[in-house]
């Protein structure tokens, strides 16, 4: 027979079960109309959102505290910090490509008053620079930070996943060569410095860049008036208060890091504007500068619990102004409370050290995430997530992630549900219609009619029911992908105006392979059911299935 042939006869048996007919492709339509957009939806997610969001290599870094393993614990939740014995095993992770480590100190600003309102001062080749606090701002917000960034050997200064995404973006991320050999009396600063005073990268890469700080009360610690720490000291009398004092001296510029680094996100903002080398900090066990704290209550001052507050005094063991000149001779940063200090500065065993981590992909990412996250509830003995990343829109896709997988994975059950029961009630349809016409196959098998050519005009029978359907499941499943789209596309506009655009956006050309996908599947469907359904027909004799009929 000829394939208008198959159409003709396919016609006559589908118009023959009209109310049956109208049943299937009604239930057929309905089920390809639910699940086209879950198809749609979960292909877009799967292969086009993830790639998207592995294309800013930012989102999968993190940074995260940690502390020294004390004896009983298993962080510090005060400074938000798990232990190193947890973060030595997350390093071990399969998907780190890399991994800085790095200390945070903080410096007192300049006084800030009416006749002076400097905040900062420095040095650059000899010319000495104040910042007023609108010089150091973006916008509205005030964004420079009062750190030193310290990194330890071989860790770098801007992790590669950031390095990466600012120059896709087309922006000049670094001038300069970076730290030489030891990297001692060298330092990296911020574009920030330069561009209210009208300086370019270029001109102050190999200058001399030199730091002044604020010697004055920091919060509860004070700065003794001798190096005695067992007699008798008023804070609030000592002569050594209120000065400034060079804690940075002549370091060589070797690098400038562009002002579009801290503009990431609200997280890089914090970042610290100045980066040294460990091997310009003092040596830990050099003993001249390290102070004994003494721990005093302060009698102007009470505490929520109507106790009296108390304060720390910090002695050393040699003259302020000798350490100074000899750190500052020897190209050291020297931590003198109050003027620098540590974070958590009152409880040295618990020095917090930095390690910024970064993921090869999205995906690693977010494993690595759940041992952090455990790691984390250890310390605080709840549930509570750990917050370390440096692109705070990691835990936010990860949500996302995580809420698109259940519901691919919900809705596809519930489709797959219905299109199931559609199945099973389009092949009792072909079956009744096998069964009711054994005498029309019996005699086309004895006119010599090939058993392959009864198959073909159920396949066609088969494709015609689903032709019925075919513009109701096109105009629906279109129109419902589509409101799908627009949901996901509008809930993340917010992020393609970000300095960095991260464009979160259902591709709707996966709608078009999925109808390729369906039309497959029902070509598939089709020929399944009706080799299912002839089969014990053309199997028997030609004289068993007439006999059947009658």
């Amino acid at each position: 027979m000829k394939f208008k042939d198959y159409i003709r006869l396919g016609k006559i048996s589908v118009k023959s079960r009209k109310k049956s007919t109208r049943n299937t492709a009604f239930g057929l339509s309905f089920a390809l109309i639910i699940l086209i957009p879950i198809i749609f939806f979960t292909l877009a997610f799967t292969l086009d959102l993830n790639e998207k969001i592995n294309e800013k290599k930012s989102i999968s870094t993190f940074n995260i505290a940690t502390v020294d393993n004390i004896e009983g614990s298993s962080g510090s939740r005060e400074n938000n910090a798990i232990s190193r014995r947890d973060i030595n095993q997350i390093l071990d992770s399969e998907g780190i490509e890399e991994v800085n480590i790095y200390d945070t100190l903080y410096f007192e600003y300049m006084n800030y008053n009416s006749k002076d309102p400097s905040i900062l001062s420095v040095d650059i080749d000899g010319r000495k620079i104040s910042y007023k606090k609108e010089d150091l701002t973006i916008g509205d917000y005030f964004s420079f930070q009062n750190k030193i960034k310290v990194l330890n050997n071989d860790s770098n200064p801007i992790a590669s996943s950031h390095f990466y995404d600012l120059e896709n973006n087309g922006v000049n991320t670094f001038t300069g060569t970076g730290f030489k050999g030891d990297g001692k009396g060298q330092i990296i600063i911020s574009e920030y410095l330069l561009e209210s005073k009208n300086l370019k990268p270029e001109q102050v890469i190999g200058k001399k860049f030199t730091l002044y700080a604020t010697l004055s009360r920091s919060g509860n610690i004070y700065l003794d008036d001798d190096n005695n720490p067992n007699n008798s000291f008023d804070p609030f009398d000592s002569s050594i208060l209120e000065r400034e004092i060079t804690i940075l001296k002549d370091f060589e510029i070797v690098g400038v890091i562009a002002s579009e680094y801290y503009q990431m996100n609200y997280t890089m903002q914090q970042e610290p504007h100045m980066i040294i080398n460990y091997s310009s900090l003092y040596e830990e066990d050099d003993i001249k500068y390290k102070p004994i704290l003494t721990e005093i209550e302060n009698p102007f001052e009470k505490n929520n619990n109507n106790n009296q507050e108390k304060y720390y005094v910090a002695t050393y063991p040699e003259d302020i102004d000798k350490i100074l000149d000899k750190a500052n001779e020897e190209k050291f940063l020297p931590v003198i409370m109050p003027a620098v200090k540590y974070a958590n500065w009152h409880s040295s065993e618990t020095i917090i050290k930095n390690y910024q981590v970064v993921c090869k992909d999205f995906k690693s990412a977010s494993k690595i995430d759940d041992k952090i996250n455990a790691a984390w509830s250890n310390v605080t003995g709840t549930s509570a997530s750990y917050n370390p990343f440096a692109v705070s829109e990691f835990t936010t896709f990860k949500s996302f992630s995580t809420m698109g997988i259940y519901m691919a994975l919900g809705l596809s059950i519930f489709g797959g549900i219905i299109l199931l029961a559609t199945l099973l009630n389009l092949y009792n349809t072909i079956n009744y219609s096998v069964e009711s016409r054994h005498n029309f196959i019996g005699m086309m098998r004895a006119i010599g009619q090939k058993n392959i050519s009864i198959v073909k005009s159920y396949i066609v029978e088969i494709l015609l029911i689903f032709k019925k359907s075919l513009l109701w499941i096109l105009i629906f499943s279109a129109a419902l992908s589509f409101l799908l789209k627009f949901i996901i596309d509008s809930a993340f506009t917010n992020y393609n105006d970000s300095p960095l655009p991260i464009i979160i956006s259902l591709n709707f050309n996966y709608y078009f392979i999925t109808l390729g996908i369906v039309l497959v599947f029902t070509i598939i469907v089709a020929l399944l059911f009706s080799f299912v359904c002839c089969r014990p027909v053309i199997k028997k004799s030609i004289l068993d299935v007439l006999v059947e009929d009658k």
